[in-house]
């Protein structure tokens, strides 16, 4: 009997959603949220510093770009601006402000670092922002605000070059068909609803009859099919534009760090 050293969960996960092919991201919105890709494998570091890599077979790597808080952020928003809703709930008040509104930013910006963070930066003292209140602010404008900080955060990890290939998306939060527009929005990708149940096994299997050179009919996740939300163009163009400034606020709330600390032990 042949044996294959198969991947770990992470890496079968990622095998199962969008195959062995190098450069086909994915996204995930569980408690914590990441975007993952498969790569051909580098001697060096990965550049931003933050991201992490597993070896693969075939001379791939896993690059996975995570957030610590994702669905964790939603939740913790839910409960301290929407009274504790549940996720259903909190999709009608972004449905509303939608219609409203529509679709493109809220006017703040969020990081959604409720206790350290992995990545765009590796700080374990980061502590959340939210930047742009003002006197017309409501709960479900801090509400949207923090599923797009999350989004954003995520979108620091994607190469512009992609821009237009469809991003599969896994995880409890995907099932929130707000969050998937917004998602859609800041990266500019269409995004695919991915059902992620069987992900892991479906990866282990396909790296399996993959190794073994097998004729198989195993399908990743992604070329099964499934439901897709468009960006809109202007909220993705004007999302581009936040992006840089996004990015920035985390060293300028990194700074902070010395003075919280110092207010705390005064506390």
């Amino acid at each position: 009997m042949p044996i294959v050293l198969a991947p770990g969960d992470a890496g079968a996960a990622t095998l199962g959603i969008t195959g062995l092919q190098p450069g086909r991201y994915h996204a995930s919105l569980g408690t914590s949220g990441w975007i993952a890709s498969v790569r051909p494998a580098q001697q060096t570091a990965a550049p931003d510093g933050a991201s992490h890599r597993l070896a693969l077979a075939g001379g791939t790597e896993l690059h996975i770009s995570a957030v610590l808080a994702a669905g964790a952020a939603a939740a913790w928003a839910r409960d301290a601006y929407l009274g504790g809703a549940e996720a259903e709930s909190a999709d009608q008040v972004l449905e509303a402000r939608e219609r409203e509104h529509g679709r493109g930013p809220t006017g703040l910006l969020v990081l959604p670092s409720l206790g350290g963070e992995r990545f765009p930066v590796r700080d374990d003292t980061l502590r959340g922002a939210v930047l742009g209140i003002d006197a017309s602010t409501g709960p479900a404008d801090l509400y949207a605000a923090t599923l797009e900080g999350v989004a954003l955060a995520l979108s620091h990890a994607l190469d512009p070059a992609d821009a237009g290939r469809v991003l599969p998306v896994v995880g409890g939060g995907a099932a929130s068909a707000s969050w998937r527009r917004i998602f859609a929005d800041v990266t500019g990708r269409p995004v695919l609803l991915a059902e992620g149940t069987d992900a892991t096994l479906l990866g282990a299997a396909l790296a399996g009859a993959e190794a073994l050179s097998l004729d198989h009919r195993i399908v990743p996740l992604a070329e099964q099919g499934g439901e897709v939300t468009e960006p809109d163009v202007s909220a993705a163009a004007a999302y581009a534009a936040l992006r840089p400034t996004h990015r920035r606020l985390y060293e300028m709330v990194a700074a902070m760090a010395p003075e919280r600390r110092r207010l705390r032990q005064a506390m």
